[in-house]
């Protein structure tokens, strides 16, 4: 077997070991959602967009947030939505942490949930994997040292008539185990949520079943002593955008960043 060929080998199998993390097959089914996290050095911190349009009229780009201080990952899976009624997310598109680190892979896809009861008529499932073993050309890269974006959305109000002053939740969403999920460098940890954080309310309506839900990953999602066990570690803060007409702005007025 020649070099080239067991690299390839290599690099498949460790590539394929990262997707089944991210895709759950290790998640079995532990503690709440609330649960400690003192064993840990840092919690990572993914924060949806929150913003306040004064003007009415919205094309934007916007970002996903990760703040995790030092620590690195090697890939995550987001799941998002949205109620429609005002404005849409036309596309998302790689962060600065997939793009600066020109990662494997990051895959965007719209879901159809004219189908799912209750379900917010927007909503995207975000996937990406770090390179996972270096070459003569790219060197890996699981972080930047600093808060980093994850993904880009593209955002428009252009097709509403009109927009009354009304604030749109954006928030993270579990129809599963995996979703909302990062995984650590080794390969072998799979981070779940530690808590969830409304900046906006929200009133998307879990009817007291585990799934799907606003607030994490339930306790059934970790099996101690399991092999590979999940470790809860990420704090999930929820954003929205806010129509606030600002009349003293006339048409001059411009979008503004909302505070948290």
């Amino acid at each position: 077997m020649s070099m080239k060929t067991l690299f390839r080998k290599t690099y498949l199998a460790a590539t394929a070991s990262l997707i089944c993390l991210l895709a759950g097959t290790t998640v079995n089914a532990q503690s709440d959602p609330t649960a400690s996290t003192s064993s840990f050095d840092s919690v990572y911190v993914v924060s949806l967009p929150h913003i306040m349009v004064d003007d009415m009229h919205l094309y934007d780009t916007l970002d996903i947030m990760l703040n995790s201080g030092n620590v690195q990952l090697a890939g995550f899976e987001l799941k998002f939505g949205a109620p429609g009624r005002l404005f849409d997310i036309v596309e998302v598109l790689p962060g600065e942490l997939c793009d600066s680190c020109n990662w494997e892979m990051f895959n965007a896809k719209r879901i159809d949930t004219q189908s799912k009861t209750g379900f917010p008529s927007i909503m995207y499932k975000v996937v990406a994997i770090a390179k996972v073993l270096p070459d003569s050309t790219r060197k890996s890269c699981f972080g930047l040292g600093r808060p980093v974006s994850l993904a880009r959305l593209v955002v428009t109000n252009e097709y509403a008539h009109e927009t009354p002053d009304t604030t749109l939740p954006l928030y993270f969403i579990w129809e599963d185990c995996t979703d909302n999920t990062i995984s650590g460098i080794d390969g072998n940890t799979l981070f779940l949520s530690y808590r969830t954080v409304d900046l906006v309310p929200n009133s998307f309506d879990t009817t007291g079943n585990p799934f799907p839900s606003v607030r994490g990953a339930p306790r059934n999602c970790i099996k101690p002593g399991g092999p590979n066990v999940p470790k809860r570690a990420i704090e999930f803060r929820n954003g929205g955008i806010e129509f606030k007409l600002n009349l003293m702005k006339g048409d001059s007025g411009q979008k503004v960043e909302g505070t948290d």
